[in-house]
Protein backbone atom coordinates (compact mmCIF):
# COMPACT_ATOMS: atom_id res chain seq x y z
CA UNK A 1 0.00 0.00 0.00
CA UNK A 2 2.85 2.44 1.04
CA UNK A 3 4.58 1.66 -2.82
CA UNK A 4 1.48 2.16 -4.53
CA UNK A 5 0.92 5.51 -3.01
CA UNK A 6 4.81 6.46 -3.24
CA UNK A 7 4.51 5.67 -7.13
CA UNK A 8 1.65 7.49 -7.43
CA UNK A 9 2.68 10.64 -5.66
CA UNK A 10 5.83 9.77 -7.70
CA UNK A 11 3.71 10.20 -10.92
CA UNK A 12 1.90 13.03 -10.10
CA UNK A 13 5.12 15.15 -9.43
CA UNK A 14 6.21 14.17 -12.60
CA UNK A 15 3.34 15.43 -14.50
CA UNK A 16 2.98 18.57 -12.62
CA UNK A 17 6.21 19.50 -13.35
CA UNK A 18 5.89 18.28 -17.17
CA UNK A 19 3.14 20.85 -17.40
CA UNK A 20 4.98 23.64 -15.86
CA UNK A 21 8.09 23.17 -17.93
CA UNK A 22 5.51 23.51 -21.19
CA UNK A 23 4.16 26.30 -19.68
CA UNK A 24 0.90 24.79 -19.01
CA UNK A 25 -0.72 24.28 -15.53
CA UNK A 26 -2.66 27.32 -13.86
CA UNK A 27 -1.57 29.48 -16.69
CA UNK A 28 -2.93 27.36 -20.14
CA UNK A 29 -0.33 25.74 -22.39
CA UNK A 30 -0.10 23.67 -25.61
CA UNK A 31 -1.45 20.33 -25.86
CA UNK A 32 -1.56 17.76 -28.55
CA UNK A 33 -5.11 16.89 -29.76
CA UNK A 34 -3.91 14.12 -31.56
CA UNK A 35 -1.10 11.87 -32.69
CA UNK A 36 1.56 13.25 -35.40
CA UNK A 37 1.68 11.78 -38.23
CA UNK A 38 5.36 12.23 -38.70
CA UNK A 39 4.62 14.07 -42.40
CA UNK A 40 3.63 17.66 -43.18
CA UNK A 41 3.23 20.85 -41.54
CA UNK A 42 1.62 20.97 -38.20
CA UNK A 43 -1.51 22.90 -37.05
CA UNK A 44 -2.59 24.79 -33.75
CA UNK A 45 -5.74 26.32 -32.60
CA UNK A 46 -5.28 29.08 -30.09
CA UNK A 47 -8.30 29.64 -27.25
CA UNK A 48 -9.00 32.23 -25.46
CA UNK A 49 -10.32 31.58 -22.23
CA UNK A 50 -9.08 34.09 -20.19
CA UNK A 51 -10.95 37.89 -18.95
CA UNK A 52 -8.87 39.39 -21.66
CA UNK A 53 -8.66 40.31 -25.15
CA UNK A 54 -5.61 39.16 -27.36
CA UNK A 55 -4.39 41.76 -29.60
CA UNK A 56 -1.20 40.14 -30.80
CA UNK A 57 -0.01 36.68 -31.38
CA UNK A 58 4.20 35.58 -31.74
CA UNK A 59 6.14 33.11 -32.53
CA UNK A 60 9.64 32.49 -33.12
CA UNK A 61 11.90 29.22 -33.61
CA UNK A 62 14.12 28.83 -30.63
CA UNK A 63 17.17 29.84 -31.89
CA UNK A 64 15.82 33.51 -32.64
CA UNK A 65 16.21 35.85 -30.39
CA UNK A 66 13.05 38.53 -31.87
CA UNK A 67 9.62 37.58 -32.70
CA UNK A 68 8.51 36.79 -35.39
CA UNK A 69 5.61 38.82 -36.88
CA UNK A 70 1.84 39.39 -35.64
CA UNK A 71 -0.22 36.29 -36.84
CA UNK A 72 -3.32 37.70 -35.88
CA UNK A 73 -3.37 40.37 -38.36
CA UNK A 74 -6.24 42.90 -38.13
CA UNK A 75 -7.96 40.80 -36.05
CA UNK A 76 -7.88 40.67 -32.35
CA UNK A 77 -8.93 37.29 -29.94
CA UNK A 78 -11.96 38.10 -27.84
CA UNK A 79 -12.70 36.07 -24.96
CA UNK A 80 -14.07 32.49 -25.96
CA UNK A 81 -12.98 32.87 -29.35
CA UNK A 82 -10.67 30.34 -31.25
CA UNK A 83 -8.01 30.74 -33.44
CA UNK A 84 -6.32 28.45 -36.00
CA UNK A 85 -2.42 28.45 -37.50
CA UNK A 86 -2.20 25.89 -40.35
CA UNK A 87 0.65 24.91 -42.25
CA UNK A 88 3.38 25.31 -39.29
CA UNK A 89 7.07 24.02 -40.07
CA UNK A 90 7.74 21.65 -37.40
CA UNK A 91 10.50 22.24 -34.80
CA UNK A 92 10.93 23.89 -31.27
CA UNK A 93 9.07 27.21 -30.99
CA UNK A 94 8.45 29.69 -28.44
CA UNK A 95 5.32 31.51 -27.96
CA UNK A 96 3.48 34.86 -27.08
CA UNK A 97 0.42 36.50 -26.58
CA UNK A 98 -0.21 40.10 -25.73
CA UNK A 99 -3.46 42.15 -24.56
CA UNK A 100 -4.56 45.92 -24.70
CA UNK A 101 -1.97 47.16 -21.95
CA UNK A 102 1.00 45.03 -23.26
CA UNK A 103 0.47 42.08 -21.03
CA UNK A 104 1.69 38.72 -22.14
CA UNK A 105 2.07 35.60 -21.91
CA UNK A 106 5.02 32.70 -23.12
CA UNK A 107 5.22 29.46 -23.74
CA UNK A 108 8.84 28.37 -24.36
CA UNK A 109 10.28 25.43 -25.93
CA UNK A 110 6.87 24.08 -27.61
CA UNK A 111 7.86 21.62 -29.69
CA UNK A 112 5.59 20.72 -32.99
CA UNK A 113 5.90 17.49 -34.71
CA UNK A 114 5.17 17.12 -38.06
CA UNK A 115 1.54 16.36 -39.15
CA UNK A 116 0.71 17.38 -35.08
CA UNK A 117 -2.52 19.09 -34.15
CA UNK A 118 -2.40 21.22 -30.80
CA UNK A 119 -4.34 23.69 -28.97
CA UNK A 120 -2.82 26.58 -27.08
CA UNK A 121 -5.22 27.35 -24.11
CA UNK A 122 -4.87 31.23 -22.85
CA UNK A 123 -6.38 31.05 -19.48
CA UNK A 124 -7.11 34.10 -16.82
CA UNK A 125 -3.88 35.16 -14.43
CA UNK A 126 -0.23 34.70 -15.04
CA UNK A 127 -0.47 37.74 -17.20
CA UNK A 128 3.55 39.04 -17.45
CA UNK A 129 4.64 43.22 -17.79
CA UNK A 130 8.38 44.05 -19.00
Amino acid sequence: MVKQLGQALLATVVVLGTLTACGGGASGGLVAQSPATGAGPATMQIINSSNETIYYVYMSPVSQSTWGPDLLGSRVLQQGQMFTLSNLQPGQWDLRVVDASGNYKEWRNQRLDPGGTYTLQVSSGGWLRD
